[in-house]
């Protein structure tokens, strides 16, 4: 049951660092090509990260309580 628990962590811990590296990846692209980065833009990114990074840190949290 623990093994389940931690497998449950780390595939969140991974979509997010996943997330985040497609956000770092896309505003690198958009600074090398001069293109404009606006905040509209960036809010899915950010929001997208945003909200993996709540997941994983609910899935630790709660999956290493018990």
């Amino acid at each position: 049951m623990h093994t389940i628990k931690v497998l449950d962590f780390l595939n969140a811990a991974i979509e997010t660092i996943s997330d985040i590296r497609e956000w770092r990846s896309a505003l690198l692209n958009a600074m090398e090509n001069s293109y404009p980065v606006t905040d509209v833009w960036m809010a899915n990114y950010r929001e997208q990260a945003a909200k993996n990074l709540r997941l994983t840190s609910a899935s630790g949290h709660n999956r290493f309580r018990s």
